[in-house]
C-alpha cells in the first residue's frame, strides 16, 4: 500500500471517520471488465471488426479468442461475455440504482 493511502487509513482509523463504501465497480478484475466490454460490442453495438481488434489486442482475452475459433465453442465462447452472469449493460444498471 502506498504512503499516502497508509496515512489516509490511519487518520480514518484514529478520528473514527468511515471509509467511503465501494462500489459494484471496485470488485472486477480487468480481465472480467474486458470480457464484459466484449460481450457489449458483440450483443449490443454489433461491432464484429471491434469485436475482431479488441479479441487480438487484448492479452487477457486471450482464452476468449480461442473459444471463439473453435467449431463447436461458439456457446462456451457466448457465456464467456458475461460476468457472474450478467452483461455490462446489466452491472451498470444496477450500479445506476
Amino acid at each position: 500500500m502506498k504512503t499516502k493511502q497508509k496515512k489516509r487509513h490511519r487518520r480514518r482509523r484514529e478520528t473514527g471517520e468511515s471509509t467511503p463504501p465501494c462500489t459494484a465497480m471496485t470488485f472486477f478484475l480487468p480481465s472480467e471488465v474486458h470480457r464484459l466490454v466484449l460481450g457489449f460490442l458483440q450483443n449490443e453495438a454489433k461491432c464484429p471488426g471491434a469485436v475482431d481488434k479488441f479479441l487480438t489486442e487484448s492479452s487477457s482475452l486471450a482464452e476468449v479468442a480461442a473459444l471463439r475459433r473453435r467449431r463447436n465453442g461458439a456457446a462456451l465462447f457466448k457465456s464467456s461475455l458475461k460476468v457472474a452472469g450478467k452483461s455490462l449493460v446489466d452491472v451498470l444498471e444496477e450500479y445506476q440504482q
